[in-house]
């Protein structure tokens, strides 16, 4: 059975709170992300690890809804 809304945005609130109280479990996340993307050839700068967050799509759409590209033009 599919999850609401709601529990969708509470199960992420829920997994943020956790990371944030646990750094050693972030950083064990965080570390693990960046051998994955290394073995699949993807290189991402480690001082970008600690701002990697775990989001919903509609938060991601939400956000670049927002965003004000150069120039005035959104796409």
């Amino acid at each position: 059975m599919a999850l609401s809304p709601e529990q969708r945005i509470g199960e992420i609130v829920a997994l943020r709170t956790k990371l944030k109280v646990n750094p050693s479990l972030r950083n064990e996340i965080n570390n693990s992300i960046g051998e994955i993307l290394k073995k699949q050839g993807i290189s991402l700068d480690p001082d970008l690890r600690p701002d990697l967050i775990f989001a919903i799509p509609e938060e991601v759409a939400d956000a670049l809804a927002d965003v004000i590209l150069p120039g005035g033009t959104n796409c």
